[in-house]
């Protein structure tokens, strides 16, 4: 009998220690970036100076003036608009953005305590003298600093976040496996083979892309990356998934994610409508929770803990036999638990009943950040399966929760639309972290722990090679989606046979929103495979839901793309409708006021069995506003087509805002109109994610309102090749020309709309 050595088969020392230095490297790029985020914080905290103080009656007011503080800010950490300009754009695009907090601390991390002064009510911005009017109201209040710090309501909790982000990012440090699955998705892979689904696809239903990608879903693990343009129905895959899952193993769990609450909304209402529609909540339907915001009691929530807990007593109030020899007993508890959580008192038995649910729910619909997730997180939650959708607006950061919470991760997202927010400051922070770590060591009171010194120790300790090897693979790893996307794709190529592999990369290539002419716009400009409408019947003509119902101003009856020119004045050209040069506040008044003359004109053809959702869009925060100003007078007064605006909703958003929603009619207000050489005036304009969503969230009716002349001049020198500068815009440009000449664009003249009309 011969010994056999396991060592030949056991990896070798030297190849695991290099697997285990790449997986830490990837993790410090979790570090390092949530760290970025702590110094974009550290500048909105505002050092100011008070300019005027009364009091009379109860109420006090006070005018502030940013002051200069004492540390100097790394340029891509500061506000580009200073106090006044963040706290605009607070009032336009947050829910609480009216209010601010004065006090004397300056560290980014503070807690709120009852003996300190309540929020401050924003009364007026003059962004012109730099100043800030605010009021509060109440009894005994003591006089504001003199000199202080102004932050915004939504601070708190953005300070919040990160420290939950931290944990989760250092629990992530454990989770080799997850780790091996992003940086070499090839090293995990596994391929099950080709099966049937345990429920058959409704091909009228369920499209020849979403097929696709659902058997390459089902049949590997662990990881898989989707992308879905505009339209594509990223939901409906996800919907459609879960019914699998669900019918393949009945006592499954899964979490639901995304960045944005409203989108993990739509996903929600998705899958309740399509798939478990009219099954019975407590039998045959998945228990289904939405996790909530942090401090919500949930009593709004139809799926909160709360109120799901609420109807589970009450079924099992009803349930309970009446000849049972525990029944009144246990009727007696369940009312308890029940009467304690209706009225929202404390109650251990509520409590334990209500983190059973939460902890066998089959479905957890949350936000990739949420308190509650996190708790599931600290008690060892698994799920089998993390479904994340947005992935491609998310920080790598951002998702390091919901990533380590489960078995096989799916996440769907689209690079080629808008990437994460703030992505250029964070790449500017990337190319310069010697000057990072020492802004991170000067933070008042060390940001109150949450400094990562570990880190800063670590890179300050490197050789200047190590440095430059680290910056260039979190360089690489920033667009996070994108690079697991490309990971995935280059780990399992697809070879176009019959009997190839699954793969692990994916792209949805058939959209169902946009009338085929907006379609059009988009593949043509942004996609390297074309975009497939569905909008059309089997004759090739649009479907009436995607046809706008407008007959006036004319020849728009036909056309589902409007320029709207405004005119230009360049050097060597004659006439003008505006000054040549773009207004220093990105603001143009031309362009406001044709916008709102052209609504007033629009008249649709019949009476309408609904009305029609209208955005008005703008790259520029300032020419949103002014936008907003402008038609808030017409909604107070809509025309009979126009659908109202919801609560929270604003006349107008910037494209940031916007993106993940869609409506009838968009209206783009482009506003760059300067003299610059061809390709050097477009500004932020030039990034093709941001013109990618601008053009993309109309379903019948886009209207670009900006000078004709002036984009063509820009563009006149660009390839037609959207993998280059400006290769996009002119591809788009050209598309756009080409339906003019087709008849199925529309350009106007500005100045044909000369009146107001009521």
């Amino acid at each position: 009998m011969c010994a056999f050595s396991w060592r030949t088969l056991l990896p070798k020392l030297e190849r695991f220690v290099k697997m285990r230095e790449a997986q830490e490297k990837l993790h410090e790029f979790f570090r390092v970036t949530n760290q970025l985020e702590l110094l974009f914080r550290d500048g909105e905290v505002f050092p100011y100076r008070v300019v005027d103080f009364r009091q009379g009656e109860g109420v006090q007011q006070v005018v502030i003036t940013e002051r200069a503080g004492s540390r100097a800010l790394l340029d891509f950490a500061a506000v580009r608009d200073g106090m006044t300009g963040f706290l605009q754009l607070q009032r336009a695009e947050k829910k609480y953005g009216d209010l601010v907090y004065l006090g004397i601390e300056e560290c980014v991390r503070m807690t709120r305590t009852v003996d300190r002064p309540e929020f401050w009510e924003i009364v007026d911005i003059d962004e012109d003298r730099g100043q800030v009017t605010l009021r509060r109201v109440g009894a005994n209040m003591p006089k504001p600093l003199t000199e202080g710090f102004l932050r915004c309501f939504e601070m708190f909790g953005q300070i919040s976040l990160i420290r939950r982000r931290q944990r989760a990012i250092d629990r992530l440090r454990n989770h080799s496996y997850l780790l091996k699955a992003l940086r070499a998705p090839g090293l995990v892979y596994i391929d099950t083979g080709a099966s049937e689904f345990p429920i058959p696809i409704d091909e009228s239903r369920v499209d020849e892309a979403k097929r696709h990608a659902l058997r390459n879903i089902w049949r590997t693990r662990p990881i898989f990356a989707l992308q879905g343009p505009p339209g594509t129905g990223k939901t409906t895959l996800v919907a459609h998934l879960l019914g699998q899952i669900f019918a393949d193993d009945p006592v499954a769990q899964v979490l639901v994610t995304a960045q944005a609450h409203s989108a993990v909304d739509v996903l929600r209402d998705k899958v309740s409508r399509d798939i478990f529609k009219g099954e019975a909540y407590e039998s045959r339907q998945p228990l289904a929770i939405r996790l909530t915001r942090a401090g919500d009691s949930g009593e709004s929530e139809p799926d909160s803990i709360r109120n799901v807990t609420l109807r589970i007593l009450e079924n099992a109030e009803q349930s309970v036999e009446a000849d049972s020899p525990l029944a009144e007993e246990w009727i007696d508890e369940i009312k308890k638990a029940r009467l304690a959580l209706f009225r929202n008192e404390p109650s251990p038995a509520a409590s334990d009943v209500c983190e059973l649910v939460k902890r066998s729910a089959s479905i957890v619909y949350s936000t990739t950040t949420a308190g509650d997730l996190e708790e599931l997180a600290d008690l060892t939650q698994s799920f089998d399966w993390s479904l994340i959708e947005e992935a491609g607006k998310a920080h790598g950061f951002d998702l390091a929760l919901p990533l380590q919470t489960g078995h096989r991760w799916l996440l769907i997202g689209d690079q080629n639309q808008l990437p994460p927010y703030r992505f250029q400051d964070f790449r500017k922070g990337l190319l310069a972290l010697d000057e990072v770590m020492d802004a991170l060591m000067r933070l008042p009171d060390r940001a109150g722990g949450l400094v990562d010194i570990d880190l800063i120790v670590r890179w300050r300790a490197l050789s200047q090679a190590e440095m430059s090897e680290r910056q260039t693979l979190w360089l690489n790893w920033l667009p996070f989606f994108a690079q697991l996307h490309r990971n995935c794709s280059e780990s399992v190529p697809a070879n176009g046979s019959e009997d190839s592999p699954g793969v692990i990369a994916s792209m949805l290539w058939q959209q169902h929103r946009m009338h085929p002419t907006i379609a059009g716009l988009i593949s043509a400009a942004y996609y390297n495979r074309p975009i497939e409408s569905m909008t059309v019947d089997k004759n090739g003509k649009p479907l009436p839901r995607v046809v706008h119902p407008f007959a006036s101003p004319p020849p728009i009856d036909r056309s589902q793309l409007v320029w709207i020119d405004t005119g230009w004045r360049s050097a060597g050209q004659s006439g003008s409708s505006e000054p040549a040069a773009l207004d220093a506040r990105e603001t143009s008044r031309i362009e406001v006021e044709t916008i709102k003359r052209f609504i007033r004109g629009l008249q649709p053809r019949g009476i309408l069995n609904r009305k029609l959702k209208l955005a008005v869009l703008s790259p520029y925060r300032r020419q949103v506003l002014k936008l907003s100003d402008a038609l808030g007078e017409l909604y107070s007064a809509p025309p009979t087509w126009l659908e109202p605006l919801q609560e929270g909703d604003y006349p107008a958003g910037t494209v940031d805002s916007f993106q993940g929603n869609q409506a009838d009619v968009v209206i783009v207000s482009l506003v760059r109109q300067n003299r610059k050489p061809p390709g050097e005036g477009l500004g932020f304009l030039k990034e093709a994610p941001r013109m990618n969503v601008l053009f993309s969230r109309a379903e019948s009716l886009l209207v670009l309102v900006g000078s004709w002349d002036f984009f063509q001049y820009q563009l006149r020198q660009a390839p037609k090749d959207r993998d280059q500068p400006l290769g996009h815009w002119k591809l788009a440009l050209d598309y756009i020309q080409g339906s003019i000449d087709k008849g199925t664009a529309l350009l106007l003249n500005g100045r044909t709309f000369k009146e107001d009309r009521q």
